[in-house]
């Protein structure tokens, strides 16, 4: 858990680097953070902010970035943009948008529209509330979009993840596109996504029902839900190149280490069905190259895992923060002898 001196720096640092925005609300900064250290205290207040918000924010998706402890976190807005035709597909298709919108945090809220992460299609959406049996009443495309939230909160942070770990193989035209279906598990299900070549993002083609996984499928998101719970970092805050604070590149690199496999495995399979061609094997090699760049070494995740997340919080707040953090698990290698490889291969 996080101590009132820690949360209340995380406060004021939030409200530090959202200065400008304070002021073009005409409100005083230090009054800002002021409130902001008292009100992250009251869990009364806190609970009863949230519910004023939940039932008034349209088309809009809400995930809460934990700092600690459950009444210590910030909420990102995932907003669905208006229907547009899809780009990535070859047809013409009506598709929803997904990006991030905005943070917000008791008394204040920061505004922010960054790049489109995915797109998802009337298909996707329809099998969604086809298969979570969502629709009320008798009339035809009636449903509850607010029972769909924690099943497309996931969409986000996924598409970033598996972009990263495709990042330098994305725009390759040789690129299997077709073969490829990239898993992305929510709470009731799974989307399978197809890889756009000319924009680095996911189309989420269909979602599919717990009941309706194979036991290969199954086990792969289970293997992929506890990738992200055993990360120390939310990726949600961090893992996005232009949302990242100081500190988090090590943490995002730490989080696709484990993914990485995932993603080579797949590919592997998509290679399979390839031709033999001069290009087959060359693409081989750098996809096998871009996965190695986010693994870690053993001992590194090891020390990595060692380190109390009151420890990893508050190296955020520091302006060295990925310094600090290496700084730290060296210190815990020699602590402790069996990380003492943690190092050797990055």
């Amino acid at each position: 858990m996080l101590d009132e001196s820690l949360s209340k720096g995380l406060a004021t640092r939030f409200f530090n680097e959202h200065a400008e925005y304070c002021f073009a609300l005409d409100r005083n900064r230090l009054r800002c953070e002021a409130d902001a250290r008292k009100f992250a205290h009251h869990p009364d207040k806190w609970r009863q902010w949230l519910r004023s918000i939940d039932g008034s924010l349209g088309k809009t998706l809400l995930s809460k970035v934990e700092n600690g402890g459950k009444r210590k976190f910030l909420t990102v807005f995932h907003y669905l943009g208006a229907p547009d035709s899809n780009p990535v597909t070859e047809w013409d298709e009506p598709i929803i948008p997904i990006m991030f919108r905005s943070y917000t945090y008791p008394a204040a809220q920061v505004a922010h529209r960054f790049p489109d992460r995915c797109y998802v299609s009337k298909h996707a959406f329809a099998r969604l509330i086809q298969r979570l049996g969502v629709s009320e009443g008798s009339k035809q495309g009636t449903y509850d979009f607010y029972t769909l939230n924690e099943e497309l909160v996931p969409l986000v942070t996924w598409s970033t993840v598996w972009m990263m770990c495709l990042m330098d193989v994305v725009h390759l035209a040789q690129l299997p596109k077709e073969l490829l279906a990239f898993p992305i598990p929510s709470s009731n299900g799974m989307f399978f996504a197809t890889l756009n070549m000319s924009r680095p993002m996911l189309n989420i083609r269909t979602w599919v029902h717990d009941r309706q996984l194979s036991a290969r499928q199954r086990s792969l998101k289970s293997k992929l839900q506890q990738s992200l719970d055993e990360s120390e970092a939310n990726l949600i805050s961090c893992i996005a190149d232009d949302m990242r604070p100081p500190g988090c590149g090590f943490a995002v690199k730490a989080v696709c280490s484990r993914l990485a496999s995932f993603s080579n495995e797949l590919l592997d399979a998509a290679f399979e069905h390839l031709s033999d061609s001069p290009e087959k094997a060359d693409l081989q090699v750098l996809v096998r190259k871009t996965v190695e760049a986010f693994k870690l070494s053993p001992g590194t995740l090891a020390a990595y895992q060692s380190l109390s997340r009151e420890a990893f919080l508050a190296a955020f707040r520091r302006p060295d923060g990925e310094q600090h953090l290496i700084m730290l698990l060296e210190k815990a290698v020699q602590k402790d002898p069996n990380l003492a490889e943690a190092f050797g291969s990055d």
